[in-house]
């Protein structure tokens, strides 16, 4: 339906890049717009002695995915563990680190057809 003026919208949700086509009688050639999605990944951090544990999820759900999982030292992100999602799209790991020291950790990654790369928001883990 469209307004007096001729305009209309539609929402919708995602889950993959998805094309979009809106088709009018009269229209020469109906206009397209494609919609890319990115990965959804949530990460959560806690330690327990010296160990810190990292867990976190990915959406949509993706078997053996590859996350990568970055500590932030100075300005710059380094590599501190490398998993696969499981079946339901967890992934899980622990690791001695330093007490007294605050941490920045976030998930990564890599895009496939149909979605775009991901990253975790930056989790930060204090003293």
């Amino acid at each position: 339906m469209t307004d007096s003026s001729g305009n209309y919208s539609a929402t919708t949700t995602p889950t993959k890049q998805t094309v979009y086509e809106a088709a009018a009688t009269g229209a020469a050639a109906p206009p397209t717009v494609t919609v890319q999605v990115a990965q959804r990944l949530k990460l959560s951090v806690r330690r327990k002695g010296g160990k810190v544990y990292l867990k976190g999820t990915l959406g949509p759900k993706k078997r053996r995915q590859i996350i990568l999982i970055q500590v932030r030292t100075g300005k710059h992100w380094r590599k501190l563990a490398r998993v696969r999602t499981s079946k339901r799209s967890t992934f899980k790991v622990v690791r001695a680190l330093k007490t007294g020291h605050v941490y920045m950790f976030r998930a990564k990654t890599r895009g496939y057809p149909g979605l775009l790369s991901g990253t975790s928001p930056t989790v930060r883990l204090r003293k």
